[in-house]
């Protein structure tokens, strides 16, 4: 978002984009493909340092990073369990449904579960889960 607002601050003929190295990743596992990616990353972080937009000084880690105090407000109040409005609920309802679902027009061997079937551990796991109080923090009382 930083680079995107940047972008359109001061213009996109203020920046260009250079590939410095071609890597080829054709013959390597996704696992290999990664961490040669990160390493490569990580050289030429190194050897320029970290700049105005890529601030991170690790490859592939958000460790320095920090969220603005509105963001780790909404992210407490999510984690609270603080109910949804129904307008709210309604939103988010709409933004699933229809085409706009990842499962939109996927019929039979096209279905990611097509001919999976849970095992009897993840069935009893999935109905402990729906059953009793679906918000422990609503049983306090407060004196």
């Amino acid at each position: 978002m930083y680079i995107c607002n940047a972008l359109l601050y001061h213009g996109y003929s203020a920046f260009s984009l250079s590939i410095i190295e071609f890597i080829d990743i054709t013959n390597l596992s996704k696992l290999d493909s990664k961490k040669l990616i990160l390493e490569r990353e990580q050289y030429y972080l190194d050897k320029f340092g970290p700049t105005e937009y890529n601030i991170l000084k690790i490859a592939g880690s958000s460790l320095g990073s920090k969220h603005k105090e509105d963001s780790l407000a909404l992210m407490s109040i999510a984690k609270k369990g603080i109910p949804l409005t129904d307008e709210h609920k309604i939103n988010i309802s709409i933004a699933n449904s229809g085409e706009n679902c990842y499962l939109y027009g996927k019929t039979g061997k096209d279905h990611p579960r097509f001919g999976k079937t849970h095992s009897l551990e993840t069935l009893g796991k999935m109905s402990l889960a729906q059953t009793g109080d679906k918000n422990p923090k609503s049983k306090k009382v407060f004196i």
